[in-house]
């Protein structure tokens, strides 16, 4: 009798993991089968399970691998015919996609206010190192107000190294107070800080101090405040004096003076001087002031003592 097949095996495209299933019924639930692959017999075994229920005949493959690939026959025992189909293996590929993280800025000093200000003395040189994260790794922009800083912009020096942005001031001047920005970018954001930056020096020299009065080997001398502190308050000033014809000014403190009225004593009656003052801050000493118009300790006229009339006449 004609076997007849009701439904013959199909082609398979299976991904890897995946589950291969052929099947085929033919008309006589009797008939049993062989299935080959490539011409070789399938056996059964822990991936591999071949069933035979009624007319349907099965051949399933668990978590199929790439070596499964190939052409599936079945041939019903007794009949000299087969059924075939392909296995195809489809490889799943994956883009890789580069990680991003945004760019992260990792300083305890941002912002502006006071805790957060860095301070350098004038004539020091300033060295931001600042860490930075981010994949891939971020562009950094550095500004103050609206102008950029750009590599090699006077003494104001950018680089960037691997996880660092360094911004360097050379010889740090009054100018180059104020607050500086850094910006950092890459595809996946961005972030920005900003460092406040003060400048500190000595103080202005005072104004020329003026001569309010003169004794017989003193003077009263006083001055004005200098206009700038250098950014840190005045604790003192220290004077000077000298003979008007010297070139050799002589100390009168040591330690700074409070005040700015100072009563200089030891001086020669008749001989005119000069007096200059410096003032002092944390950081140091300024300049000299201007010397003072010359003075000349001289002792006061008094009144004339037992004068008395003896004649009067026309």
């Amino acid at each position: 009798k004609e076997l007849e097949v009701y439904q013959s095996i199909a082609d398979l495209t299976v991904k890897a993991k995946d589950q291969a299933v052929f099947k085929c019924e033919v008309s006589d639930e009797n008939v049993r089968g062989t299935w080959y692959k490539n011409g070789v017999e399938v056996n059964a075994d822990a991936r591999i399970n071949i069933s035979h229920i009624g007319r349907n005949h099965k051949l399933t493959i668990d978590e199929v691998k790439p070596e499964d690939e190939g052409d599936y026959t079945f041939v019903p025992d007794g009949y000299a015919f087969s059924l075939s189909a392909k296995l195809n293996f489809l490889e799943v590929k994956i883009d890789y996609v580069p990680r991003q993280d945004p760019p992260k800025i990792h300083l305890d000093c941002m912002g502006r206010t006071a805790e957060s200000t860095i301070v350098v003395v004038a004539g020091n040189k300033l060295r931001l190192d600042v860490p930075i994260t981010g994949d891939p790794a971020p562009t950094v922009i550095w500004t103050k107000g609206e102008k950029v800083i750009t590599e090699g912009d006077g003494r104001l020096h950018v680089e960037s190294t691997k996880g660092h942005c360094i911004f360097t001031i050379e010889g740090a001047e009054r100018q180059d107070e104020g607050v500086y920005s850094v910006v950092v970018r890459n595809p996946a954001g961005e972030d920005t800080a900003d460092i406040s930056v003060k400048v500190v020096d000595v103080p202005d020299p005072p104004q020329a101090p003026k001569i309010l009065s003169v004794g017989e080997d003193s003077c009263i001398v006083q001055w004005e405040a200098p206009q700038f502190d250098g950014g840190e308050p005045i604790i003192g000033y220290v004077l000077e004096r000298k003979k008007l014809r010297s070139y050799r000014w002589m100390r009168l403190n040591f330690d700074p003076y409070p005040e700015t009225t100072y009563e200089a004593k030891r001086m020669i009656e008749g001989m005119p001087y000069e007096m200059r003052v410096y003032a002092v801050n944390g950081i140091g000493m300024s300049r000299h002031s201007p010397a003072s118009q010359p003075f000349i300790p001289v002792a006061p006229t008094s009144e004339p003592i037992g004068l008395h009339v003896d004649d009067v006449s026309d």
